[in-house]
């Protein structure tokens, strides 16, 4: 699934990384990202104003698809063990404790992004995709 008909998300960045880092130019137009916006989300169009969030999360997620090579019946266990994974996924913990009996419940939920919101002088800022580093 990752490198259906010649399409590989993590290619792409690599190739737009390297150029980045061996470009001389102060900027440089993203023709390879934006050659595939469609196949990174079919909804995506050249000169439309998009979410970024939005497209970092389909591009993550085309990341993760290439580095799995379209073997999406692996277990939660092998997926982890992508560079996507390990960069940009943590797991969030919920922790409930009744209020009678004092019992805690936790549960777990992996993520490869995570919103936070934090307060500044009376105004809420949410972040989004903070990496777990953090």
């Amino acid at each position: 699934m990752g490198r259906q008909q010649g399409f590989c998300m993590m290619c792409i960045m690599e190739a737009h990384v390297n150029k980045v880092l061996h470009s001389s130019t102060s900027a440089i137009q993203p023709w390879a990202v934006i050659s595939v916006l469609t196949r990174i989300g079919e909804h995506f169009q050249l000169g439309m104003q998009q979410d970024a969030h939005e497209f970092l999360r389909y591009t993550v997620d085309a990341m993760q698809r290439a580095c799995l090579s379209g073997s999406s019946n692996l277990d939660i266990s092998s997926q982890s063990t992508t560079i996507v994974n390990q960069i940009f996924a943590g797991v969030l913990r919920s922790r409930v404790t009744c209020l009678s009996c004092k019992g805690v419940s936790d549960s777990y939920e992996a993520f490869l992004d995570v919103p936070l919101d934090i307060k500044v002088r009376g105004f809420v800022i949410v972040l989004q995709d903070v990496p777990r580093a953090l």
